[in-house]
């Protein structure tokens, strides 16, 4: 068993991959840091947490998406403090940005860009759930994780599949002659249960009337 294993913590090694990446680029982690942790919306959404206010304070994440649109560096921290937030739909908009300013919105490859910033794009959900319940289990987190993954794709549509199910014709019953009997019920006369006249025609399994 993976000892110690966070699945919410980066590495050290890859933050460190990840500066370096941002300076060469131009950016600096460490100031983008600094500002953005000063920035009112995240304070706001520190104190919301606080009081319990999850909602609220996962809104206050849409401001970043337009002011930051192009600093992939502050968006970055700020889809990690998000999610240590317990703000995890937050963090993935975040993150997702962060990767979409990095590359210039597809320019440059994805997989030129350091794991820890492709994984800010795709946060575990719950990841301190996963963790406990692993040592509480005695098993890798890892493969916890892994057995998550796999549950959910068979929950999935493969794309593969659609066209066949496209291929499919619905089963259309053959109308014989004794569907098309008229109904033994009195076509008049009062309902003892409405009180209604039923003189409406009386319709075939077809769609038709036999009136």
């Amino acid at each position: 068993m993976a000892q110690g294993f966070d699945p919410s913590r980066v590495a050290p090694a890859d933050e460190s991959a990840l500066a370096t990446w941002f300076a060469s680029h131009g950016l600096d982690l460490n100031a983008a840091a600094q500002t953005a942790s000063q920035d009112p919306a995240y304070l706001r959404a520190q104190a919301l947490v606080q009081h319990g206010l999850y909602r609220a304070a996962n809104w206050e994440h849409e401001i970043f998406l337009t002011t930051y649109v192009d600093k992939p560096d502050r968006l970055y921290w700020l889809a990690v403090q998000f999610g240590s937030l317990g703000l995890p739909n937050a963090a993935l908009k975040l993150g997702t940005a962060a990767v979409n300013a990095a590359t210039a919105e597809g320019q440059v490859s994805v997989l030129e860009i350091p794991p820890a910033l492709a994984r800010a794009a795709s946060p575990l959900a719950y990841a301190d759930l996963v963790a406990s319940t692993a040592r509480a289990r005695g098993i890798n987190p890892l493969l916890l994780i892994s057995l998550m993954h796999h549950a959910l794709a068979k929950m999935t549509i493969v794309p593969s599949l659609v066209p066949i199910f496209h291929q499919q014709r619905p089963v259309v019953a053959q109308v014989r002659p004794e569907h098309l009997r008229v109904s033994p019920l009195r076509r008049s006369g009062p309902s003892r249960h409405t009180g209604a006249a039923r003189h409406a025609p009386i319709r075939e399994r077809g769609g038709g009337t036999l009136d």
